[in-house]
């Protein structure tokens, strides 16, 4: 498994892209807008990989279109970008996932209030990536990504990291 973050500084060139490719590891990529890169963004680069994990926005920039629904964008860059499985944030309206066989799974937002969204994306993306690897069932990983990423936005920064017991215990309280 690779996990490939790519956080528009120009790192991630075409070569490197194109070797961890050819490594035929599953790879999960979050490509991130920033104001440096987003008028030149594209996601074009990260075609026939396993899973992209991107906002609402840097969907929408990517296939420049404010007007359709989330759910025909997401399955239009699927398609698109030859991708396994495609996963978008949506702020406090939580998470969309499609795949490759046409199906669609959605998890709400579990933040009680949102502080600083810097890293949810990362905590979205560690959490998907490991339950993909893991062959959980879609909206098990989309549950454990959305608790994560609520941790992240609840917290300044990356002030915290994810504390295992208060993770447990969510998890088990919202499943009583």
């Amino acid at each position: 498994m690779i996990i490939c973050c790519d956080y528009g500084h120009n790192f991630l060139t075409d070569k490197i892209i194109s070797s961890i490719k050819k490594s035929k590891k599953s790879i999960f990529v979050n490509a991130q807008i920033n104001s440096s890169n987003f008028l030149y963004r594209s996601l074009d680069k990260y075609k026939n990989v396993n899973s992209i994990i991107i906002n609402e926005t840097e969907l929408r920039q990517d296939l420049r279109d404010n007007v359709s629904s989330t759910e025909i964008l997401a399955f239009k860059l699927l398609k698109k970008n030859r991708l396994k499985n495609l996963v978008v944030t949506m702020g406090n309206k939580g998470v969309l996932l499609v795949n490759n066989k046409s199906k669609k799974f959605t998890c709400p937002a579990f933040a009680m209030k949102s502080t600083d969204k810097v890293g949810a994306g990362d905590s979205m993306l560690s959490m998907v990536s490991l339950g993909f690897k893991l062959n959980l069932h879609p909206q098990i990983i989309l549950l454990l990504g959305s608790i994560a990423a609520s941790f992240s936005v609840e917290t300044i920064g990356n002030k915290e990291s994810l504390d295992f017991y208060k993770f447990d215990r969510t998890i088990e309280y919202l499943l009583k």
